[in-house]
């Protein structure tokens, strides 16, 4: 019988940001990843369809802590410039971290129409 793992999603996409954010998208492994956490891929494929399934999670909050950044930059006591400027560097660090990786996972075969709708958003 399995033992249950407390906080296995959270620990998935925290030890699979680290994965993705050192080797890439296309290098990024579930079965490392699952070994790495300590757990059979089973738990992987119960909170994640795929691989992309979980790159796409990573993504997302990581847009949802860019967009409250520029929020809170909006609210400093800031000038105009500083507020602007601010933001601009909020978004120049998002595109940095992913830009090769969202390339590569719109290159992968199945993501493409996935990865036009994301992009949208």
């Amino acid at each position: 019988m399995s033992r249950p793992i407390n906080d296995a999603k959270n620990k998935l996409l925290n030890c699979g940001k680290e994965l993705l954010l050192q080797n890439g998208y296309f290098d990024l492994s579930i079965t490392k990843l699952t070994h790495i956490c300590h757990m059979g891929t089973g738990t992987f494929y119960h909170y994640f369809s795929s691989k992309a399934d979980l790159v796409v999670d990573i993504v997302q909050a990581d847009w949802e802590s860019t967009l409250n950044s520029m929020d809170n930059a909006i609210n400093d006591k800031t000038s105009l410039d500083g507020k602007l400027r601010k933001i601009y560097e909020i978004l120049k660090l998002f595109n940095n971290t992913y830009d090769a990786i969202w390339v590569q996972f719109g290159a992968e075969r199945g993501n493409i129409e996935r990865f036009a709708v994301i992009k949208k958003t």
